[in-house]
């Protein structure tokens, strides 16, 4: 079974954290798991198949700003890639 984690540490409390696939928000499902600690924020696609591969965007927002990182994330059959790391 693969399973893709997409972790963003939180340097800051105050930070609201947003996650895009094709363009639409990425919500809390029993296929898309979004979880937050006092320092991290992760996503987590259980069961994840080459279909959900694509663009992911991350937004995080603060009171001074927002930043946003997009990655191409890779499903394949032996393991998840994201960016060049394969695990």
């Amino acid at each position: 079974m693969n399973w893709l984690h997409l972790y963003l540490p939180q340097i800051l409390h105050a930070v609201i954290v947003h996650y895009f696939s094709d363009g639409k928000e990425l919500v809390q499902t029993p296929k898309v798991q979004i979880s937050r600690t006092e320092d991290t924020s992760t996503l987590t696609i259980p069961n994840a198949t080459p279909k959900i591969g694509g663009p992911y965007k991350c937004v995080a927002t603060n009171p001074v700003g927002q930043v946003e990182h997009v990655a191409m994330v890779t499903v394949s059959s032996k393991c998840c890639s994201f960016g060049n790391i394969c695990t």
